[in-house]
């Protein structure tokens, strides 16, 4: 029997515990190894993961897992854990050291709960840490048949990226893609120097771009500044939720995730950086040495995220949001960054800076007759046409429309018509 053939005798408990047989390939011995799956579903149990989850996501994880660090997820549970949001976390382990992490959450009660992803609304990509090697469809399919036979009606599972180890093994087990998007990012390697980087834009675009900068320094004293954490990253955060709330409302844009406070509170500590938080960077324009435009990024494994950009609707059309976007471009490539994801879901602002997209799907895989009508009837047919029917309210109902619903919002309603959705 081969080390790559290694699925042989095992004996299964009613826990999710094995006795795995391996031959050890330098010395021929047969070990005898003790695997485990199962549910975590307290808050307790969770933080008792993070030596074990952080050393699997350094192992495992690459930069697009930046959602699935255990730093981030322990600040979404600071905000976003209540009653009708429970972790459903499943583990898979040898030998007590951690090899699966599939981060879910059960939302809802009887006679409707669902499977989400840990993370929602603030998290971008959702997917699962596991071990490379030869068993790591092994491991998912474990961690699928455990999230099966949690209680829940309907797993949705968003913004999972093609490739990733969430896409194979849904794919594997006939699950839907119920709705597509894309993710623009832009590539920074390649030139030493920002000079020689932009050439890659048509001269016609770096011109037009100039014309905005131009414009904007007749407004005031322009300045810049460019931070990781602390009071002043805080600062400018609460600054970036401030201008995008503003933003939405303004345009009609219906944004319920935005609009609830924990979305700022959550940025606000993060940034703050105090404990245990992902790395961050937020970058600032200031005219007079107030701020008018704002970008939040996440850092990971020499990517940059940008998850949060905004301006002061004042200066919108003085062009400052084309002078942030550059900065932040431009502070990106000197820090030597590979790739500044842009992230879902596509737009011509992004897509006039991106060299690259990736694909994203959102996935439903029902467990009773209530997660099968959920999964036809309403995020096949219900969500897509509620969503454009907002988008046509725009012009008619605006912004008094989407004050309405973004001020009842709670966090959980499941149909949003922009970027925080």
């Amino acid at each position: 029997m081969s080390y790559t053939q290694a699925q042989d005798e095992t004996a299964r408990t009613e826990h999710g515990s094995s006795h795995a047989f391996r031959i050890d390939p330098l010395r021929g011995e047969i070990l005898r190894h003790h695997e485990h799956v199962e549910v975590i579903d307290t808050r307790a149990g969770f933080d008792a993961l993070k030596d074990g989850w952080s050393d699997l996501f350094e192992r495992a994880g690459d930069a697009t897992n930046v959602f699935q660090s255990h730093a981030w997820l322990w600040n979404w549970a600071n905000h976003y854990l209540d009653e009708t949001t429970r972790l459903a976390i499943i583990i898979g382990s040898i030998d007590g050291r951690l090899v699966m992490a599939w981060p879910l959450a059960m939302v809802g009660a009887a006679p409707f709960r669902q499977l989400r992803w840990m993370g929602e609304p603030v998290s971008q990509y959702g997917d699962v840490l596991v071990e490379n090697g030869v068993e790591r469809d092994h491991w998912l399919q474990a961690g699928w048949e455990k999230a099966r036979s949690v209680g829940a009606d309907v797993a949705y599972l968003r913004k999972v990226r093609d490739g990733s180890n969430a896409a194979r093994i849904l794919r594997m087990n006939g699950c839907a893609a119920v709705a597509r998007h894309e993710a623009p990012y832009v590539t920074l390697d390649g030139a030493q120097d920002f000079e020689t980087y932009e050439k890659r834009w048509p001269a016609k675009l770096r011109s037009s771009r100039r014309r905005y900068a131009r414009r904007l320094e007749s407004e005031g004293d322009i300045t810049f500044e460019e931070h990781t954490s602390g009071a002043r990253a805080w600062e400018l955060t609460n600054w970036a939720i401030h201008y995008k709330k503003d933003w939405v409302k303004a345009k009609g844009i219906v944004a319920p995730a935005l609009m609830d406070p924990r979305f700022q509170r959550f940025f606000a500590d993060v940034a703050l950086g105090q404990g245990h938080c992902p790395p961050i960077r937020v970058v600032a324009v200031l005219c007079d040495q107030k701020p008018i435009g704002v970008e939040i990024s996440i850092i990971c494994k020499g990517h940059l995220f940008g998850h949060v950009i905004s301006q002061n609707r004042d200066f919108e059309k003085k062009g400052v949001g084309s002078v942030l976007t550059e900065f932040a471009v431009r502070a990106a490539h000197r820090k030597g960054y590979a790739i500044y994801d842009l992230l879902a879901p596509s737009n011509p602002h992004k897509l006039e800076w991106a060299d690259g997209r990736m694909e994203t799907a959102d996935w439903a895989a029902s467990f009773s007759l209530t997660g099968v009508l959920y999964g036809q009837l309403w995020l096949r047919l219900g969500r897509p046409w509620l969503k454009r029917a907002i988008d046509g309210l725009r012009g008619r109902a605006g912004s008094g429309f989407a004050r309405l619903v973004g001020s009842k919002a709670s966090g959980k309603l499941a149909v949003a018509s922009n970027e925080q959705d």
